[in-house]
């Protein structure tokens, strides 16, 4: 489905059942699990991903994801993504939530072929204690 109608299934469902809902969504990958994934990644991820709808999906966003992808970006597109962001005025929240959409496709996409995995967590950042 596309990211407008996950969001809006996913606040029907949190209206219904919040239980569910988190549940659901901690099973899913989402915009901010960008921060998951090794550099590497992060860079199959936002490959070919256009400047504008970048700049529209960092709307918002967190300092640490924003971060992330402008650490993984060419100084060149480094310096589109800032032209693109500086050219923003009013957002919809409609235009972010397609615009992350998009990235968490290409996320998904990415991480079904094997081209992409979730980093692993060590036994420390898992908050288990090492015998």
């Amino acid at each position: 489905s596309d990211g407008a109608a996950e969001y809006e299934l996913l606040e029907e469902i949190e209206r219904r059942d919040p239980a569910l809902a988190e549940d659901m969504r901690s099973r899913m990958l989402n915009f901010g699990d960008l921060v998951k994934f090794e550099d590497r990644d992060v860079q199959q991820v936002i490959r070919g991903l256009d400047a504008s709808a970048l700049a529209v999906a960092l709307h918002g966003a967190d300092e640490a994801i924003a971060e992330l992808i402008r650490a993984n970006m060419s100084e060149r597109n480094r310096e589109l993504l800032d032209d693109e962001i500086s050219l923003l005025t009013k957002v919809r929240k409609t235009a972010v939530v397609e615009a992350r959409a998009e990235i968490v496709k290409a996320m998904r996409e990415l991480e079904s072929s094997g081209t992409i995995a979730v980093k692993e967590e060590t036994e420390g950042e898992a908050g288990e204690d090492v015998d």
